[in-house]
């Protein structure tokens, strides 16, 4: 079958090599948690990598300025997700929509950021929107993911991280609170006084990223119920 192809020369050697279609490595990861304060409170940021196990590891971390306007910080987000490493991967952009974020969530959304809101209550119910980009979630479930999964090592702090500390200090302070009178499992903060940005900058991604989409064996949904 080679008898078209001209004899070897000496010392000349030929290989044929027959290429595969080699699968395209998966894109990574990453979600990007922003809690929206109040004009007087902070606002955070979060970025959270997914593992190719399945855990997360937060290695962006930041408290914006206080006072820093709305529009400021859709552009500071907006540059978070132009650039590397999120430039280019599959990122998710996860925000508060709770009181004033609704209308920041209008802002990223004409601003091309393509968020998923996050509604936070103190019920029980869990409501998505059809299109899945928006939901109504029970604070306490939201907070409980982020414990569930940092308990079980499914959830790592970059070393150096700046606010890491505060973060560790923010989630020790939770506490689980039982209502005997209503039978309601919640989440609080020890001390009135503390922020706890940080906790829900990583808690929101955490809680839609396993939830947003139905799976066989949710990580974590806390039911109230009444003691025997």
């Amino acid at each position: 079958m080679y008898e078209d192809r001209p004899a070897l020369r000496p010392g000349e050697a030929r290989a044929f090599i027959k290429y595969k279609n080699q699968p395209k490595p998966k894109p990574q990861r990453f979600f990007l948690g922003w809690d929206i304060g109040q004009s007087a409170d902070y606002s955070a940021v979060a970025v959270l990598k997914k593992t190719d196990t399945g855990a997360y590891v937060v290695n962006h971390l930041e408290r914006l300025p206080l006072g820093m306007d709305y529009p400021s910080q859709v552009n500071h987000v907006y540059s978070l997700v132009n650039r590397k490493p999120l430039a280019g991967a599959d990122t998710t952009v996860c925000l508060d929509q709770t009181g004033v974020g609704r209308a920041v969530y209008d802002m990223a959304r004409k601003k091309g950021l393509n968020p998923v809101g996050l509604t936070l209550h103190g019920g029980d119910a869990v409501s998505w929107e059809e299109d899945r980009m928006a939901v109504r979630a029970p604070k306490k479930d939201v907070v409980g993911c982020f414990v569930v999964l940092a308990q079980s090592g499914s959830v790592k702090i970059a070393k150096g991280l700046p606010y890491g500390d505060i973060l560790l200090k923010e989630l020790r302070a939770y506490q689980i609170k039982f209502n005997p009178n209503t039978a309601n499992v919640s989440f609080g903060n020890g001390r009135e006084a503390e922020h706890d940005d940080l906790v829900l900058s990583v808690a929101i991604p955490l809680w839609i990223a396993e939830n947003r989409y139905p799976r066989p064996n949710p990580v974590c949904r806390l039911v109230s119920h009444r003691p025997w």
